[in-house]
């Protein structure tokens, strides 16, 4: 059977953030310092441990490896290690180093995989992982070919999880084979097939097999683009003609901003028209952007100006798609316009700016959430999707699962602007958040599929179109053909086949929403449906313990000055980023080569979980900020900090605060009057869902030299 895959809406895609219960790690090989695993100790090396440390850049594949001093944790004295003995003549960073070696001090930190020290097959006792079949670049859908020694048989003992910079997400384990083994003496020789998940990131493919980890592999995940923005900020609602003389003003309407992930700078994205006319954007000549957004993906910029294309009036599309040697990612299409045709008062036409996929394995319906904006809005769509399992040699209409509560369906949907919000937070230009949900399980074409290729996965990407249905009164739209290609879903059937009824797939864990009777089974469940008069709704025992008023923290969290201080030390200030639910303090070191901004995390991080993470909240038992010390307050988020107290006594004190806490907001964005205009409203001239809002708030609470006050 697959194991943890399920016929419902959640599927296998699973996240992880630590090791599995009880599994036993086997550190591999490493050099001390070598933080990226390239074989020497190099600036570049400070700068790893630094991006991890300061800005969530993960994951390091040898933490080991990481803490160049051999404290047994990382922290700033790593970086400081390195670069003191590169540069200052300082001490070389303890065993084993420069060789290859096992880390003579017990600590937490592990090495599962480093590049430089690659592990050894030969008289293994144990199952081990030794290579990836292929050139290592791995896409969603595909299926990916481990080679080892003294793997099981049985299919069920495996875990192949691949862990990226943001998670980690489980593969479907497919076949385990034993070729003809030449040398018996180095353990049985052993291949194992595993379908590999969307939504993955480069990183690592750890292998567990029977609880124990059995090595890792490095790989390279495929380019996806899940959206794009226009303008230099990204919300401009469509491109002028890049190929007229711009001046300085008017260069951002050439602009175009890529959301996705594991973009690179070897890369190279191709563009075409409507009139068939190609362009090619080269390395140099775009920017992969250091920072992350909110929701974790990348941002790639780059500009068209002096691009040659050849534009219609009133409206064409551009298609981009990124190349990667000879792998092509899914297209996207800009909208474009004359100048004299982009006016605010000018139809557009509808336009998909982004896509966001289910992650994981998938079985099942799938629910497919797109942004989707006009200008202005005066007309609905019927939105047509259709789904390819051959790369986009055939292309099948998908079955709208019209009874999903939360499906929007296919008729009469209306879009947004580029005014409303962030949809969800998923991607960071407007639209109205619209949901597609297809009805794989009744879809004739998947069945057919299926039975044609004897496979039950298939790599699904989509594409959608949009057709004008009620329109105001002399306005048309031209059929712009394609709006939107995602990127490929990896998707494995529960169902039954001819003479293959799937029975022992589905002997396994299955994981329920609670939200409808959907996929009930009595006989696999002690959950109770009811009342009789509504069978939707599902009974069961509730927690009789309420939840905490004030958190169920239970770390005394102070925020203080460095100690011991640095000599070196400039100034330092501590940082809540309400959107990543983080606290970092922020130090400004300096150096004879220049000042360096160090950004150390605070909580959560090991022994300091925050159980306040799924609500938004930061929960600790008690909290003080030491006076004069400076704390920032930033992020989309509100800050909610709740302080337990628990296990206190009568005389502590829960809350401390000496320092200062600063809290400021930003101005709302202006205001776009629709068709019909609109009254003043409180927070500025109204518009249909959006609108001008009052100034950002600055909050400064001090309480430096005597009682705290609240200042706005």
């Amino acid at each position: 059977m697959i194991r943890q895959l399920f016929s419902g809406w959640i599927g296998l895609g699973i996240l992880f953030a630590g090791g599995f219960p009880g599994s036993a790690l086997r550190a591999a090989d490493f050099g001390r310092g070598d933080g990226d695993g390239s074989g020497a100790i190099e600036s570049s090396d400070a700068l790893r441990i630094l991006h991890y440390l300061f800005r969530g850049q993960g994951p390091l594949e040898c933490e080991d490896a990481a803490d160049a001093d051999d404290s047994g944790a990382l922290d700033l004295t790593d970086p400081i290690t390195i670069l003191l003995h590169l540069y200052l003549g300082g001490p070389a960073p303890p065993a084993p180093f420069p060789a290859c070696g096992s880390d003579p001090t017990p600590d937490p930190l592990d090495c599962r995989y480093f590049p430089a020290c690659p592990q050894s097959c030969e008289a293994a006792a144990q199952p081990l992982l030794c290579a990836l079949e292929g050139d290592g670049l791995l896409c969603p859908g595909g299926v990916v070919a481990l080679k080892g020694v003294n793997f099981p048989r049985d299919l069920n003992l495996f875990e192949a999880r691949f862990r990226g910079p943001s998670a980690a997400l489980l593969g479907a384990p497919l076949s385990v084979e034993f070729p003809p083994d030449p040398d018996p003496r180095d353990g049985l020789d052993s291949r194992l097939e595993v379908l590999v998940p969307a939504g993955l990131e480069s990183g690592l493919l750890e292998l567990f097999a029977g609880g124990l980890f059995a090595g890792a592999a490095g790989y390279r995940a495929c380019p996806m683009v899940y959206g794009f923005g226009i303008g230099a900020d990204g919300k401009r609602d469509t491109l002028e003609d890049p190929a007229r003389d711009f001046g300085e003003p008017e260069i951002s309407v050439a602009t175009v901003f890529l959301y996705g992930i594991n973009f690179g700078q070897d890369m190279e994205i191709l563009l075409e028209d409507g009139q068939g006319s190609r362009a090619l954007i080269t390395q140099g000549n775009f920017q992969v952007l250091p920072d992350r957004l909110e929701s974790g993906l990348q941002s790639l910029r780059f500009n068209l100006v002096g691009v040659s294309l050849a534009i219609r009036s009133p409206r064409d599309n551009i298609r981009v798609t990124i190349r990667l040697h000879e792998f092509r990612s899914n297209t996207v299409v800009l909208p474009i316009q004359q100048p004299s045709d982009s006016a605010p008062d000018k139809p557009l036409g509808p336009v998909v700016n982004g896509v966001i996929l289910p992650a994981g394995v998938r079985g099942g319906p799938i629910r497919l959430r797109y942004s989707f904006y006009d200008r202005p809005i005066e007309m609905s769509y019927q939105m047509l999707f259709e789904w390819t399992a051959d790369g986009g040699k055939s292309w099948h209409p998908a079955l709208s699962k019209e009874d999903d509560p939360e499906s929007h369906g296919t008729r009469l949907v209306v879009p947004g602007q580029l005014l409303f919000d962030s949809p969800a937070g998923l991607l960071p230009s407007g639209g109205a958040l619209k949901t597609f949900t297809w009805d794989a399980l009744k879809d004739p074409r998947l069945f057919q599929t299926l039975v044609d290729t004897g496979r039950r996965q298939q790599p699904i990407h989509f594409r959608v179109q949009a057709k004008a249905e009620f329109a105001a009164p002399g306005r048309s739209i031209p059929d712009l053909g394609l709006l939107f290609e995602t990127p490929p879903l990896a998707y494995f059937d529960l169902g039954e086949r001819p003479g293959d009824p799937g029975e022992a797939l589905r002997q396994a864990e299955y994981a329920e929403e609670f939200e409808s009777t959907f996929g009930a089974d009595a006989a696999a469940t002690t959950a109770l449906w009811g009342p009789p008069f509504n069978p939707g709704l599902l009974a069961g025992k509730l927690d009789p313990r309420p939840a905490p008023a004030f958190g169920a923290g239970t770390f005394d969290l102070v925020l203080g000055p460095s100690s011991p201080r640095p000599d070196n030390l400039i100034g330092e200030f501590y940082r809540i980023d309400t959107a990543r639910l983080r606290i970092t303090h922020e130090a400004t070191l300096h150096f004879d080569r220049g000042d360096v901004q160090v950004s150390t995390p605070v909580f959560p991080i090991g022994a300091r979980p925050n159980p306040g993470e799924g609500s938004g909240e930061f929960h600790l038992r008690a909290l003080t900020i030491a006076a004069g010390m400076e704390v920032r307050a930033a992020g989309s988020r509100p800050l909610v900090v709740k302080l337990s107290g628990e296990g206190l006594g009568e005389g502590d004190l829960v809350f401390q605060h000496g320092g200062t806490l600063l809290a400021s907001g930003q101005a709302g964005a202006p205001a776009e009057m629709g068709p019909g205009g609109g009254e003043p409203g409180a927070g500025g001239e109204g518009v249909l869902g959006a609108g001008e809002g009052g100034g950002g708030a600055a909050i400064i609470l001090t309480g430096t030299g005597g009682p705290g006050s609240l200042l706005a």
